[in-house]
């Protein structure tokens, strides 16, 4: 479709004028809906993801996994972070199994990667 832009306070002359800006505002309105479809659909899947954390001799959480349902914690399939305490067990950084947050690591394996 074209691209139509209507001013504000201009005056719509005929039918076309307001059937062309029915399609324009439908179709704005559809993609809006996709957008928001996606973002949920995004979300929907992070709610559902299989968690697992190991935990550190302070019992703060040292390493934390997110796979997708039913993956073996010895198959690739997950997503590996690392958080980073002071010397007070603070929290100060996260550092992710080899600097990326792709879901191909293998949980058995945490200690084994490097953290970036």
């Amino acid at each position: 479709m074209a691209e139509v832009v209507f001013e504000r306070g201009r005056p719509l002359k005929n039918r076309e004028d307001l059937e062309l800006l029915q399609l324009v505002l439908m179709d704005d309105m559809a993609r809006s809906l996709k957008e928001l479809q996606r973002t949920e659909s995004k979300e929907d899947q992070e709610r559902d993801l299989t968690k697992a954390i190991e935990y550190d001799s302070n019992h703060n959480p040292l390493y934390i996994g997110e796979a997708r349902p039913n993956t073996a914690k010895s198959d690739a399939g997950w997503r590996i972070k690392k958080i980073i305490y002071d010397a007070n067990n603070n929290p100060i950084d996260i550092q992710w199994a080899s600097g990326d947050q792709n879901f191909n690591k293998i949980w058995n394996s945490r200690g084994h990667y490097a953290y970036v």
